[in-house]
């Protein structure tokens, strides 16, 4: 196995498909989990309120890696996917979830390559499936098994499960990642692992429906509320000025919001601010800061009130935050 022991004391790969690299995290607690996040160039931000835990399950090949996560409460991803990988997600989706402003179906799978952002948003303890595959093997395995292009279907940047297969994907990875994380190294002679890539790829295809009828979705326009909702962490905001800046009224932005993301803008803001106070007392020396001026600094004005929702958050207060 390749692989460096970080300061934590946790294994992490160096390359993206490290063949017999295991991952097997059943209870992590925030830190953690932003770590290996981090492994990726990826970045979780908390939108629930309590303690947090998680879990990480994820299996290698030479060229694939699947996975599955969950989280005990709502949050936030966003960064980039590593070059060289084409990367398929689903989620059991038991409340809102959204990609790239746009809510995700109970029978999407959502599909990205080089240059994508990823910025995915869950409002609900879930969990995430996960396979990544090295770019030529996905397209020649999609090409070989639909007999068509995958670029010829995939500018939509989602695929559909067959009606009543969510089940049968999900097991079918949970299958995998026991065989490969369990059985496989008691084998006395290892399996041929291109013949195993190419069963792991031919049972998830046989979920997909690529029916072009299938993929058109329905655009959500209010990726722009967003934009200014995070560009304004440290500036004053309240939800009637960027109603007004939008040219909408007020209820309707509260609406449309909390429909589409499963909170309302105002508490989605909070929650940005309370995850940026956080990272800054994480990073900063306790002896020369001071908690009220970081929570002013983003408009927190009644420590009461500000002490209260971030114990709420993230199960501690500020000042342990601090101190640790």
């Amino acid at each position: 196995m390749e692989g460096i022991v970080t300061h934590e004391g946790c294994v992490v790969s160096k390359s993206l498909f490290p063949a017999d690299f295991i991952i097997d995290e059943p209870k992590l607690d925030l830190e953690m989990m932003l770590h290996h996040s981090r492994q990726w160039r990826l970045e979780h931000s908390i939108m629930g309120q309590g303690a947090f835990s998680g879990a990480i399950h994820a299996v290698h090949t030479p060229h694939i890696q699947i996975a599955r996560s969950s989280y005990s409460h709502a949050f936030m991803t966003q960064g980039d996917f590593p070059n060289g990988a084409v990367l398929l997600f689903f989620v059991k989706n038991n409340g809102h979830a959204v990609f790239q402003n746009r809510l995700i179906d109970k029978h999407e799978i959502i599909l990205s390559t080089k240059g994508d952002e990823i910025d995915f948003l869950v409002n609900s303890a879930d969990e995430i499936y996960t396979i990544a595959i090295e770019e030529d093997l996905f397209e020649k395995s999609f090409l070989k098994f639909f007999k068509i292009a995958s670029s010829n279907i995939l500018k939509n940047k989602r695929l559909l499960m067959k009606p009543n297969m969510a089940p049968s994907l999900s097991d079918t990875i949970d299958i995998w990642i026991s065989y490969l994380k369990n059985d496989f190294s008691f084998l006395l002679k290892k399996p041929d692992y291109r013949l195993i890539e190419e069963r792991i790829l031919e049972q998830i295809y046989a979920c997909v429906d690529i029916d072009p009828l299938a993929q058109v979705h329905k655009k959500f326009h209010i990726k722009t509320v967003r934009d200014l909702l995070h560009s304004k962490l440290e500036e004053p905001a309240s939800i009637a000025t960027l109603a007004n800046e939008l040219g909408i009224s007020e209820r309707q932005l509260h609406n449309v919001f909390k429909s589409e993301y499963g909170m309302t803008p105002k508490k989605y803001l909070q929650n940005l601010r309370l995850n940026a106070i956080k990272k800054e007392l994480l990073h900063a020396d306790r002896n020369k800061t001071k908690i009220i001026d970081v929570a002013l600094k983003y408009h927190f004005f009644h420590m009461g009130h500000f002490a209260a929702e971030y114990k709420k958050m993230f199960a501690e207060t500020p000042s342990f935050t601090l101190s640790r």
